[in-house]
């Protein structure tokens, strides 16, 4: 999504603990990890749907995809038909205010 919408990574972050070691291996950096009580106007944040209710400042949803950790490998996530219930949906906002 980033290559191909050209995006700039520069003000781009995770919550504290996020480990999506792929987004960095794919963006050629590390990602920086941010406390969300610190974002401000213009912070674009990679964040899982369950914690969207930790963001506290008004924000807008830019794009969503599904997130799997490969490092967890299981029969579930290989066998095409339970392959959904291991995916979780992970979203970048932009802070509004």
């Amino acid at each position: 999504y980033f290559e191909k919408n050209q995006l700039s990574t520069q003000n781009l972050f995770m919550p504290k603990d996020y480990e999506i070691w792929s987004f960095d291996f794919y963006t050629q950096q590390n990602t920086p990890r941010k406390e969300v009580s610190l974002l401000k106007k213009g912070d674009r944040v990679l964040v899982y749907e369950n914690d969207l209710q930790n963001i506290t400042q008004p924000y807008k949803i830019l794009h969503q995809e599904t997130h799997f950790k490969i490092t967890k490998l299981s029969l579930k996530f290989l066998n095409p038909k339970t392959r959904n219930k291991k995916l979780k949906k992970l979203y970048l906002i932009e802070i509004l205010n």
